[in-house]
């Protein structure tokens, strides 16, 4: 495509899914910042990002597929249910006195 190593960027990021149209606010900060000489920094959302890193423009689809099948097939509500139990239980921990909300812990 007629670039060479001077036109492609020292820095860049990349973000394992999305769209460009989904880009937060901090990171369209982050594409306006510099990094050192390097002016501007790209940024490689989803597909992009993939087929970047792998060179197969089909990737990404593929990678999605995958993740469908595994979490169609499967039930994770009990280890949801015991992950927010056992937040509730670290946050009891940290920030209640029998069962009342302590200002001083926090």
């Amino acid at each position: 495509n007629g670039k060479t190593d001077k036109d492609m960027p020292v820095f860049a990021l990349g973000l394992a899914y999305g769209t460009t149209r989904e880009l937060s606010g901090h990171y369209k900060k982050i594409a306006r910042s510099d990094v050192g000489a390097q002016q501007g920094i790209p940024i490689y959302i989803g597909q992009d990002f993939w087929t970047r890193l792998t060179g197969d423009k089909n990737f990404y689809m593929e990678l999605i597929s995958v993740f469908v099948d595994v979490f169609k097939n499967e039930d994770y509500s009990s280890l949801l249910s015991m992950d927010l139990k056992d937040l509730a239980k670290e946050i009891e921990s940290k920030y209640f006195t029998k069962g009342k909300l302590d200002i001083k812990k926090f």
